[in-house]
């Protein structure tokens, strides 16, 4: 269990250069869209499993991992979005 954590959110996070790790809006980087049907999603977020904590940094197995949230561009009981983990 991961304790809560304050996200800072600052220009530089949103800044495009060769670091991309996890941002905010803009557009997801690294995405391998292998036949993903996201049309009907909107990208939210993409969270860099090197960003977490130096103890939780495998969380999602690997350390240079890549959650994705994708939020549903209708509102849908059962369908809120779309949260993903890939390995570039």
């Amino acid at each position: 269990m991961i304790s809560a954590r304050e996200i800072v959110i600052d220009k530089e996070m949103n800044e495009f250069d060769d670091n991309y790790g996890s941002l905010f809006g803009a557009n997801p980087v690294f995405l391998q869209e292998e036949k993903l049907e996201l049309a009907s999603y909107q990208f939210c977020m993409q969270i860099y499993g090197g960003d977490f904590p130096e103890e939780f940094q495998d969380i999602f197995y690997l350390d240079d991992a890549i959650g994705y949230l994708f939020l549903s561009k209708e509102e849908k009981a059962n369908d809120v979005g779309v949260f993903f983990v890939q390995c570039t």
